[in-house]
């Protein structure tokens, strides 16, 4: 694994009964991504059909429209027709052809570029997917000027009208659950205040899980308030006469959808670096705002962090994750933009983004076992 590659995601787990027990995990238990609801196309079909809207194999087609942006790229979960050989003369035939194969296609990707489209894709390649997770007003994927690729998704008014109400819903929701974990008084709460290019966009506030990754919850929390001090000056230490503190550093590997990648160029605050987390590497890449260690491979551990912009679980089980994101996704996102647009939709540390100031407003009753799984 080359350089610092971080990114991990952690969530509260409720027990199905809802209750949870009085001492370690228990207090504030995960929730695990099968327990989440999800916003998938077989609510708005549902919907639709209760609206009178079709909601089902043609009638669905014929009720559904063509709902076309440029310069996107659209995710899909399942690929229903791959673009390799499947070439369409214009989005409109690409478009066609997704609703002839509807309920299964709802998104699809189209090369409108005569000179072809990112990732060497050829003209006129037309990719059909569906995407479960669909929000009409923004479908998620990546966009960047001049990429070549027109995207669309395809739903019907009836669908339309379904999707945003569930999308609110699970906002609601996600909003309760964030504010209730942020006043979960034995968690620790963070703060880093974020300008991009010397203008202020935000504070960034973070609860720290240290039950489950108690290393990395109290390393990150001793470098949001700078109270460890500066790395010793010797030899062979890293970051020799350095301050162990977030305080000044930039954002430097900002991959747009991705992550927002941070730290400082030292040790940990235990003296060089330190072992995963168990609990953390068990804890999966599902959800926006997860913080996550960097690492140069497993128990590599220093001073590195990402902030997770949603789902990844190619990333499970090699980085561990010690807390979540509880408000200021709004300057996360302001920073992952930075991405858009640039050479291979990364953002670095040139474009500004900078923590000017961390700390911590609450230090929590959990006191960490730094011994936890060694």
């Amino acid at each position: 694994m080359l350089g610092f590659v971080g990114i991990n995601a952690y969530l509260l787990l409720k027990r199905s009964n809802g209750s949870s027990s009085s001492t370690g995990e228990g207090r504030h238990r995960y929730r695990q991504t099968e327990q989440h609801e999800e916003l998938n196309l077989s609510d708005a079909k549902a919907a639709a059909e209760a609206a009178g809207d079709g909601g089902s194999g043609s009638a669905a087609s014929d009720t559904a429209t063509c709902h076309a942006e440029t310069d996107a790229e659209f995710d899909g979960e399942k690929v229903v027709t791959w673009g390799a050989g499947h070439m369409k003369d214009s989005w409109a035939e690409c478009c066609a052809a997704c609703k002839a194969k509807a309920p299964d296609c709802n998104v699809w990707v189209y090369c409108d570029h005569p000179q072809g489209c990112s990732g060497n894709r050829p003209h006129k390649e037309c990719w059909l997917k569906q995407k479960k997770e669909l929000y009409p007003q923004k479908p998620k994927g990546r966009r960047s000027p001049g990429c070549g690729w027109v995207s669309g998704a395809v739903y019907s008014e009836a669908e339309r009208e379904a999707l945003m109400k569930v999308h609110e819903d699970r906002k609601r929701s996600e909003d309760t659950y964030l504010e209730r974990l942020r006043a979960n008084e034995s968690l620790p709460l963070v703060y880093l205040d974020v300008e991009i290019k010397k203008k202020p966009v935000g504070r960034i506030e973070a609860v720290l899980f240290p039950d489950i990754s108690p290393r990395a919850a109290e390393n990150f929390r001793q470098l949001c308030t700078g109270e460890s001090g500066r790395v010793p000056d010797e030899e062979g230490r890293e970051g020799r006469g350095r301050l162990r503190h977030f305080k000044g550093a930039f954002f430097y590997r900002i991959i747009d959808q991705f992550i927002d990648q941070t730290g400082v160029e030292t040790e940990s605050v235990f003296g060089g670096q330190f072992k995963d987390d168990p609990g953390g590497l068990k804890l999966k890449h599902d959800r926006k705002g997860l913080l996550s260690m960097a690492n140069m491979g497993h128990d590599t551990n220093t001073a590195h962090f990402s902030i997770m912009m949603g789902p990844a679980p190619h990333l499970n089980g090699d980085y561990t994750i010690f807390g979540q994101v509880v408000r200021g996704l709004d300057v996360v996102d302001a920073i992952n933009a930075l991405s858009k647009g640039k050479k291979d939709n990364t953002a670095t540390q040139a474009d500004g983004a900078q923590i000017v100031d961390s700390g911590q407003i609450r230090k929590g009753t959990i006191v960490p076992d730094l011994t936890l799984g060694l």
